[in-house]
């Protein structure tokens, strides 16, 4: 197998720190962009029409993560073929899988589209609370819900070649992505004054123009793993039950971690409701901002689950149990010295709200902004270790081809941010939630992110247990 790296020999902490590397660096490349977009939306549009992209973000999270989800799910039958070494099955799955998620990006156009009105509603969100946030948020989201093909197909792509050992391949395309968004935003935002519109059309072209560039690359250096219309003979109703099994839980699963930051971010606005009913944004704007910083520390830890997606993958392919369970274990030792460096890192960037000057622009910044910020970052940062067990277990379950664990996972999440945003904050505060709210009832609607992690724990640890850590040697079969 060309161009591959193999998990299947040689020594373990070696094998993942080099595949993770690329993938650490690929995601910091991803949240670049991401901070480049805040910090561009944050210094040229309006405070207002930042708050509406700051609450498009959990949205987006919902139908993205979907596609992430099927798309994961799909290439973990890819890793189970570089586990076996067979090379025309791996082709075989690609083009399956192409087919597959651009029947599923045409369905989560339609159903984006149409229930967006009511998904804002959700939010708290309407043209009389504050036209522009409203308007700002219902104009992104449609322009780029519209290009959610050319998406699916560019994440399948990434997840393909890190499914099968590569993970330079995706740093250098998301790195290529990253520098065309940015440039696109600049011509859009600045030069064409298409405010959030812009945004939007930026990602679009960006990530249409990479999954182009894959196809060639792939066509050119990894040729034998090029799709043909031919391979789709073996696409019948059960390969794609198979299929879909695998990414369609996996989708729902991710989805969940949306549905529960929407909740969240629902929450977050009450804290803007003024006595007129009116919608303000200096909590939006705060806390999207804090939420910023925490994506970017978090980074490391999605590397190192991603990792092992493909660790657990390849070696159960390969049936080499005992190597995912030591692969486990060491996992958990590289994620304890990631956050005895990540979380000291984290209180720094909250001294004098230094985080805020990156992302906003000086009339943005007040004592409200800089408060809500604070107390979010404050609150989740000793919980680290929790959310980078839960992706190391997540992902080590999708490998394996269990989808069922980390979909109860994710219920737990939703479970877990619910249970906390709805009864506790009002129950603090002695009443509902507006702009003179407590602190105290702030820090615990944040609390809502470690709670959810810990409901997400719960089945995770039970199936790594029942499938890995509780069997014998020569007598797995999975659960």
């Amino acid at each position: 197998m060309k161009n591959t790296k193999s998990f299947l020999e040689g020594p373990i902490n070696k094998a993942v720190i080099i595949f993770m590397i690329p993938v650490l660096l690929a995601n910091f490349c991803q949240l670049f962009y991401s901070m480049t977009d805040a910090i561009i939306c944050g210094y040229f549009l309006e405070a207002d029409e930042v708050a509406g992209l700051n609450n498009s973000s959990c949205i987006i999270v919902i139908v993205l993560n979907f596609i992430n989800g099927c798309a994961s799910g799909f290439s973990v039958e890819t890793a189970k073929m570089v586990g076996k070494r067979d090379d025309e099955k791996i082709r075989i799955t690609l083009s399956i899988s192409i087919c597959l998620i651009i029947i599923v990006g045409v369905i989560l156009i339609i159903i984006s589209i149409a229930f967006l009105p009511f998904v804002l509603k959700l939010l708290g969100l309407s043209e009389g609370s504050n036209y522009v946030i409203y308007t700002s948020a219902k104009k992104y989201l449609t322009v780029l819900f519209t290009g959610l093909v050319f998406m699916t197909i560019y994440n399948l792509l990434i997840c393909f070649f890190r499914s099968i050992g590569n993970s330079m391949l995706p740093l250098i395309f998301l790195i290529l992505s990253t520098s065309l968004n940015i440039l696109l935003d600049l011509i859009f935002i600045i030069l064409l004054n298409f405010s959030v519109v812009g945004v939007a059309i930026a990602t679009i072209i960006s990530q249409c123009l990479c999954a182009i560039f894959l196809f060639y690359y792939l066509y050119k250096k990894n040729h034998i793993y090029f799709p043909k219309i031919s391979d789709l003979k073996y696409l019948n109703y059960k390969v794609a039950i198979r299929y879909l099994k695998q990414g369609i839980p996996l989708g729902f699963q991710f989805s969940l971690l949306g549905i529960g930051l929407l909740i969240v971010q629902s929450s977050i606005i009450k804290f803007d409701i003024l006595d007129n009913g009116i919608i303000s944004n200096e909590c939006q704007i705060g806390f999207g901002a804090a939420n910023k910083l925490h994506s970017f520390l978090m980074t490391p830890l999605t590397a190192l689950g991603i990792t092992m997606l493909s660790f657990c993958g390849q070696n159960y392919g390969a049936a080499n149990y005992d190597r995912i369970k030591k692969g486990l274990k060491n996992s958990f030792f590289i994620l304890m010295i990631m956050c005895l460096i990540i979380i000291p890192i984290g209180y720094i960037f909250t001294i004098n709200g230094f985080y805020q000057k990156i992302f906003l622009s000086d009339e943005k910044i007040n004592a409200l902004t800089l408060k809500y910020g604070r107390l979010f970052l404050w609150t989740v940062l000793p919980f680290y270790p929790l959310v980078g067990l839960l992706y190391i277990l997540r992902n080590s379950m999708q490998g394996l081809g269990k989808p069922l664990f980390p979909f109860l996972a994710g219920l737990g999440e939703l479970i877990g941010r619910s249970f906390v945003c709805f009864i506790f904050p009002p129950l603090v505060n002695k009443g509902n939630i507006t702009r003179d709210a407590s602190d105290l009832s702030f820090i615990v609607t944040c609390l809502a992110e470690p709670m959810c992690w810990l409901f997400a724990l719960i089945p995770l640890i039970i199936g790594i247990k029942l499938n890995i850590f509780n069997k014998k040697r020569g007598s797995y079969e999975l659960y």
